[in-house]
């Protein structure tokens, strides 16, 4: 993938390039700085270059295509792009959204290039997935994230809006005011490439079946996958199927384990939502590779299992019918903590 971020230097008049602090299939996440009177300021800015390679321009013609309508199809690539862009901005009064600040879109001009830049630039956060390797996670912080991750998708149907593709990437943290957000909305929905054939946006681990099996995204599909994220923060960060940590586990066991989820089999439950009378007696730390529980937080740890386990259970109708109604029962188990 070309990066061309630094030919607009200073970007917006103003910002420098630090550093790359991540890339994708569609773009690389730069940190920028700004300095004035007030000291340095950082933000984040998304790079996406439409098409995001020559190859992509003259692959085109394997799907009857000439040049020329391969730049049609991609100029609505950029358009459904900006689309999507501009929903975020009716996004930006949610505190458990990543906050966005502006963008712009520079045309690659020169004799031998045929495409745009697009950088949008956000707030500067911790990924998610930094966060929970790096210091693991607490109950508290696992209650909280599915909680504010719920008031994100709330706000989401309240505008119409479907994320797509709910995962531990797209999850972010803000340590000033200790608050989880969702972000990388369905840009990459438009941004698949004409050659790759790669079917529906989503994740597959993430997917509920149904979605699978050939219907549409919708907002209980965006529940579900943070009713995953939550299961497996509950099961020692193991999707539903796999032999329990510490036990090992092969590629092979990995697929099926996938594979029958998606064709329709009940996941059992996350480990801890049935820990056994035995270990709370010896008094265990239950802190496998997920998030840390002692026996203090253990009933309400089996709680939150149990509730992940019903986000993602096979059949839709025996889910939560909507977030603010997961949000509730996560809320529910925090006012216990609190009250205990």
């Amino acid at each position: 993938m070309n990066s061309y971020i630094h030919r607009f230097e200073p970007l917006w008049g103003v910002w420098k390039v630090e550093q790359l602090l991540g890339e994708g299939s569609y773009g690389r996440v730069w940190q920028v700085r700004r300095d004035d009177m007030e000291g340095a300021c950082l933000a984040a800015v998304k790079e996406i270059v439409i098409p995001s390679s020559k190859g992509n321009l003259t692959g085109a013609r394997a799907e009857g295509m000439d040049v020329e309508g391969a730049k049609v199809y991609f100029r609505e690539v950029l358009k459904k792009t900006l689309e999507e862009v501009e929903l975020m901005r009716h996004l930006a009064d949610c505190a458990n959204i990543v906050g966005f600040e502006e963008y712009q879109v520079r045309e690659l001009n020169q004799e031998d290039e045929f495409g745009w830049v697009l950088l949008i630039r956000m707030e500067r956060l911790q990924p998610f997935k930094s966060r929970l390797l790096e210091r693991g996670l607490t109950l508290r912080d696992a209650l909280r994230l599915g909680i504010h991750i719920c008031r994100a998708l709330e706000a989401c149907s309240d505008r119409g809006i479907v994320h797509r593709d709910i995962k531990p990437d797209n999850l972010f943290y803000c340590e000033e005011t200790d608050t989880y957000k969702l972000g990388d909305f369905g840009i990459a929905h438009y941004l698949a490439r004409p050659t790759e054939g790669k079917g529906r946006a989503g994740t597959l681990s993430h997917m509920p079946p149904e979605v699978f099996q050939g219907a549409e995204f919708t907002y209980t599909s965006d529940l579900y996958a943070l009713g995953m994220i939550l299961y497996r923060l509950m099961n020692d960060n193991r999707i539903p199927l796999l032999p329990p940590y510490p036990e090992n586990f092969t590629p092979q066991q990995r697929d099926r384990a996938l594979v029958e989820r998606l064709n329709g089999r009940e996941p059992g439950p996350p480990r801890l939502a049935v820990l056994d009378d035995k270990a709370l007696a010896e008094g265990r730390q239950f802190d496998g590779i997920g998030i840390k529980v002692d026996t203090d937080t253990a009933k309400e740890a089996a709680e939150l299992g149990r509730i992940a386990w019903k986000a993602i259970g096979a059949r839709p109708e025996e889910r939560f019918a909507s977030a603010a109604e997961l949000r509730e029962a996560l809320e529910a188990v925090c006012l216990k903590m609190t009250s205990e």
